[in-house]
């Protein structure tokens, strides 16, 4: 069943299609819309075929004109008017042979021209046989029109598609520089916020470093008072009571509030410490701070900085 429906379309079209006037529309549709033709089989991307088939005929009157009436109108002539001329032109080929062979024939019965009838006759032949020449040359000049405006159809054909793969080909070399720009500018942008952050983190330890450094300058006579108070001491140890006591007899401009400042800032930086029986004494840190900040020749007792 399937297959005798698959036939009886297949006539249908052969029968539709062997028909001049719709073979003759087709072809002239075609031959008009060349461009369509061209993007249809072209290897362009389906969105760009869209956009220039739009392009194409986004003009309503070109579209009524490339696709009905030209095509139309074509068909129609081709259909019945191309015929009739084509009688014609026959009919006239036929006549002058037909004449051509009379006049050959008449001069074959005619055995005993004169001379001046015989010339006569040779050059009634000779003006028909130029006028038919003449004739076919026109035709075949015509022909060959019509075959040079083809070719340079199809020459334009050719270059129009390689203007297509030249843009293309363009178009995908700007699209990975502006890829791989962007990829470029992202990792420039990275290495900018971690050198920020960097200088940030750097600026901020600077400026900790800087306020610590100042603090403890503007401390430097405390430390001295205080490392004299343990190194007067019974065993380098004292409470922080009688340190406070020394420390007020050695640098009275103190007040007690900067002085008990000071002393927990000495703590803090490991200088001094704290024992379990809360009596004060050097810390690990003091070694380096006798040497580098007090002088190696400060009276204090030899402890090894771990």
């Amino acid at each position: 069943m399937m297959q005798d429906t698959i036939n009886s379309i297949r006539v249908t079209l052969n029968e539709r299609i062997g028909n001049p006037f719709i073979s003759a529309t087709i072809i002239a549709c075609v031959l008009l819309n060349w461009q369509l033709s061209l993007l249809l089989f072209s290897d362009v991307p389906y969105d760009s075929k869209i956009e220039k088939i739009i392009g194409l005929y986004s003009d309503s009157s070109t579209r009524y004109q490339n696709f009905l009436v030209i095509p139309l109108c074509f068909g129609a002539f081709w259909t019945f008017v191309w015929p009739a001329i084509s009688l014609a032109i026959n009919a006239y080929w036929y006549w002058m042979k037909a004449n051509i062979s009379n006049v050959k024939l008449r001069a074959e019965r005619k055995k005993k021209l004169s001379e001046a009838d015989a010339a006569e006759l040779y050059s009634m032949i000779d003006a028909q046989e130029s006028r038919y020449l003449e004739f076919l040359k026109d035709r075949q000049n015509k022909i060959e029109n019509l075959s040079k405006q083809i070719s340079e159809l199809m020459n334009e054909q050719i270059a129009f598609q390689n203007e297509i793969g030249k843009y293309e080909s363009e178009k995908a070399d700007l699209k990975s520089a502006l890829s791989r720009s962007q990829s470029e500018l992202s990792n420039v942008n990275e290495a900018l916020s971690r050198a920020k952050n960097e200088s940030d983190v750097n600026r901020r330890a600077f400026d900790d470093a800087s306020s610590r450094a100042i603090e403890f300058a503007e401390y430097l006579p405390g430390l001295k008072a205080i490392t004299n108070a343990i190194n007067q001491a019974t065993n380098h140890q004292a409470s922080e009571i009688w340190i406070l006591e020394e420390f007020n007899r050695q640098e009275p401009s103190f007040s007690r509030g900067e002085q008990q400042k000071m002393l927990g800032f000495f703590l803090g930086l490991g200088l001094i410490k704290k024992e379990s029986n809360g009596n004060i004494t050097f810390g690990e840190r003091y070694q380096y701070a006798k040497d580098k900040v007090l002088g190696k020749d400060s009276n204090s007792p030899g402890i090894t900085v771990l």
